[in-house]
């Protein structure tokens, strides 16, 4: 019952997202736990084992541990868990002190969001490992319920589930009272990073062939979608809310330290609203003479400005903001340099439609079209999960913007300069939280995946609701990504 191989590969896991259904790594898991019946010695009870709490100074046989089963999390993620004050690692030890199984829980606080969020307490177990030569003597039933009990008693009466490989953890996690809801599913498939990154305008191939990748790019075009980078306080806090909308637990807090920590790999797309940015529009446009249509010149702007913030633009500004929408400055901006202009960092149309019309303000989680996190990996790859988006195109323009950030990732430590570098093709593992209904699995064939295996879903104390609350018919809401 310590690790999932279901898949030939492996990729990194952490405690704080989504589990990806499909590959080996920690098991997450989602239960309530309450008394169990009394169950017959084992072998962390005989003398010659103890449990206790780990703590930062157990950081190095735990991460020997995690380099047995093949799996890449870093040093950061295990500092992390072992740090956060709403988790707790416990590990079993031989006599003379080595550590030989290991199991952490973490909660998410719903008391971190606002109670118009409606976000709920839901907790995980994670990184449950035994050593190969320590298995099937009851290390991992004894740690996990050691894990169990502490959360028992510090959260009681809180959903808990576990993703369980069939055959070998699952009957582990039955046998302790999870009862199974449901199959997950994997899917994969191939992308060639130099056709993809065709699509970023930022990069231009060098004279041998090779790709130059500024390293400073905050946004990346994709269609109708501009991905930008998730950063500052107001972008943060309105992914943070649509991720509550989407998952229930408000996993806040290690968003916030993602993004900090690797913020090529962190990205969103605004749902912007066309028709407020026509109506918009319309109020501070207007038919220059032998134009064609309208078009919002500086003096409309800058009446808008002055509307929405208070503040008079200058003519120099103007043509900046001209720029960043793609449209001329003498010309001034069109429907659709406007539409693109809110799509960019600090400018809200939902803000600003309700500031000219007199309209509530709606639910910050709405402008939020679509969000992906990731992180890097010990083995200079990197990790993407969850994601989540509206529609096809969406997901599209964020699966580019987390490819560029972690070929700049993988291949430029020079922050000020270029990148420049020849890219293999990156395979791409996506497990999705439950069995993929019909309208999700049309998207994922159309973004060239190809259906596979997966795991179960178990849950003590609720259903699969606890923990999912996105409409599995219209969005597209992915465990995780894997880059190799």
């Amino acid at each position: 019952g310590d690790s999932r191989p279901c898949c030939t590969r492996t990729h990194a896991r952490t405690h704080m997202f989504e589990p990806c259904c499909s590959c080996p790594g920690p098991s997450t898991t989602y239960i309530a736990m309450t008394p169990q019946p009394k169950k017959s010695a084992t072998a962390a009870d005989a003398p010659g084992f103890s449990v206790r709490p780990l703590t930062k100074e157990d950081v190095e046989s735990f991460m020997g541990l995690t380099d047995e089963v093949g799996w890449t999390n870093t040093k950061f993620d295990v500092e992390y868990l072992l740090g956060r004050k709403d988790s707790k690692a416990f590990g079993v030890f031989t006599k003379d002190k080595k550590m030989v199984s290991v199991a952490a829980v973490s909660l998410m606080e719903a008391s971190q969001q606002p109670k118009e969020a409606n976000a709920r307490d839901v907790a995980w177990l994670s990184y449950v490992i035994t050593a190969k030569d320590y298995r099937r003597q009851g290390l991992a039933r004894r740690v996990c319920s050691e894990a169990l009990k502490w959360l028992d008693s510090n959260y009681p009466s809180t959903p808990i589930g576990l993703y369980g490989e069939k055959e070998k953890a699952a009957p582990l996690y039955a046998d302790i009272g999870f009862k199974d809801v449901g199959k997950t599913q994997r899917w994969t498939t191939k992308v060639d990073p130099q056709s993809l990154l065709r699509s970023d305008g930022s990069i231009k191939a060098s004279a041998d062939g090779k790709l130059e990748i500024p390293a400073f790019v905050d946004q990346i075009t994709m269609g109708s979608c501009t991905a930008v980078l998730v950063s500052g306080k107001e972008l943060t806090d309105q992914v943070c809310r649509a991720d509550v909308a989407a998952f229930g637990g408000d996993r806040g807090k290690e968003l916030r330290a993602w993004s900090k920590r690797y913020p090529d790999l962190c990205w969103m797309v605004k749902s912007v609203n066309s028709t407020k940015v026509g109506a918009v529009f319309e109020r501070f446009s207007n038919s220059p003479q032998g134009g064609n249509g309208k078009i919002l010149s500086y003096e409309g702007f800058k009446a808008l400005s002055l509307k929405t913030e208070g503040v008079e633009v200058s003519e120099k500004q103007f043509r900046g903001y001209c720029r960043k929408s793609g449209a001329d400055g003498d010309q001034g901006m069109s429907l659709q340099s406007l539409f693109q202009l809110y799509s960019l960092p600090g400018n809200d149309i939902d803000k600003d439609y309700a500031k000219v019309t007199g309209q509530p303000l709606p639910d910050s989680a709405s402008s939020v079209r679509g969000y992906v996190f990731g992180r890097a990996t010990k083995d200079k790859g990197y990790f993407l999960g969850p994601l989540w988006s509206r529609d096809q195109e969406c997901a599209g323009a964020l699966l580019l913007a987390a490819v560029r950030g972690g070929c700049v990732i993988q291949f430029s430590n020079n922050r000020q300069g270029l990148a420049s570098f020849e890219l293999m093709n990156v395979e791409i593992g996506v497990g999705d939280n439950l069995e993929t209904s019909a309208s999700k699995a049309q998207v994922l064939r159309a973004l060239g995946f190809k259906k596979g295996g997966g795991s179960r879903f178990m849950v003590r104390n609720g259903d699969e609701k606890s923990f999912y609350r996105a409409d599995a018919s219209n969005t597209y809401a992915a465990s995780s990504y894997e880059f190799a």
